[in-house]
């Protein structure tokens, strides 16, 4: 009879442990997921963001380029470039060519890294870093990675910058503000953006006509060359989407499907009771904060929670009401 209970409770073991390896699934494979000790998700580069934050597993085998910075950030160097990964980036033997004209600073003399390429031949999730093959030289570094600060990030994803050039040339946009802070590359030299700006049409059209990669921006380190009303100007990617510019052809279907009235409040940040989610999410500055959704008897309601506490109220995907 003993033998029968140690006989089941080893099938029920068994079937325990057949039934969680079944659950172990990576992301780029389907038949696969991280197990439950492993916090990083082994997802492959999609070219949409320049950094990835806590999945710098999907930097191995990209190509990055590092950055040229403003003017007033030459004199710092660049942070973070060792050549070992496992000794402190603050000692100073161990920082890539120590600025050693700045002693109280462990960074490495901008002209020794800015424009140079690297391939990524590997990227550890344990200590957080990169390790970069230089590809004119094959000269191995390595970047000590922070994945909450894209300040930190100096460099462009060749694959993200790819892809922006593919995607953004030749799209026409409407002018959304008519004050479009911008600034001109054409001398070399970057202005305020605050003390350059010029009146813009609100419905007007600018194309892309160019993408450039931007000394000014971190988390979208792109500008755009952009023409309309009879002239070029640069606008930077963290100005460029939402509060500036609208994609030309889905406000165009927004108009042919809502209607000019609502097409001209959207295209002027302005949402009212009775129209679409569609609409107000255009209409919007920035995304939700959060969304809370209930479903009642086939009935949808949502709550949005935008900023300076600001409420908005969805039944069934129209807006019913508005709190301040």
């Amino acid at each position: 009879m003993k033998l029968l209970k140690y006989v089941f409770l080893i099938e029920i073991l068994g079937l325990f442990c057949l039934n969680a390896s079944s659950q172990i699934r990576y992301n780029d494979r389907p038949n696969q997921e991280l197990s439950q000790n492993s916090t990083l998700y082994r997802t492959k580069y999609d070219s949409t963001k320049n950094f990835v934050g806590i999945l710098m597993y999907e930097y191995q085998g990209q190509t990055f380029t590092v950055r040229e910075l403003r003017p007033t950030m030459v004199k710092y160097g660049f942070r973070g470039f060792v050549r070992n990964p496992l000794k402190s980036e603050f000692d100073e033997s161990n920082v890539y060519y120590k600025d050693k004209r700045h002693p109280d600073r462990y960074s490495t003399p901008y002209e020794d890294l800015v424009n140079r390429t690297f391939y990524v031949k590997s990227c550890n999730q344990d200590k957080f870093y990169l390790e970069l093959e230089d590809t004119k030289n094959n000269e191995i570094i390595y970047f000590m990675y922070n994945y909450e600060l894209p300040s930190h990030f100096p460099f462009i994803v060749h694959g993200y910058f790819e892809k922006l050039q593919r995607e953004m040339k030749g799209k026409v946009y409407y002018a959304r503000s008519k004050r479009l802070n911008s600034y001109s590359t054409s001398y070399n030299e970057t202005v305020d953006l605050n003390q350059v700006a010029f009146q813009a049409t609100i419905g007007s059209e600018w194309a892309v006509i160019d993408v450039y990669v931007s000394q000014n921006s971190d988390k979208i380190p792109v500008e755009y060359r952009l023409k309309g009303e009879g002239r070029e100007i640069n606008v930077e990617g963290d100005k460029f989407y939402g509060a500036y510019f609208g994609e030309k052809e889905v406000f165009d279907r927004l108009k042919k499907e809502e209607g000019v009235k609502v097409f001209s409040d959207v295209l002027n940040h302005i949402y009212k009771i009775g129209m679409t989610k569609r609409a107000v999410r255009l209409a919007l500055l920035s995304k939700p904060i959060d969304i809370n959704t209930t479903e009642i008897g086939g009935n949808v309601s949502e709550q949005w929670v935008l900023e300076d506490n600001e409420y908005i109220y969805f039944e069934n995907g129209i807006l019913t009401a508005i709190q301040n």
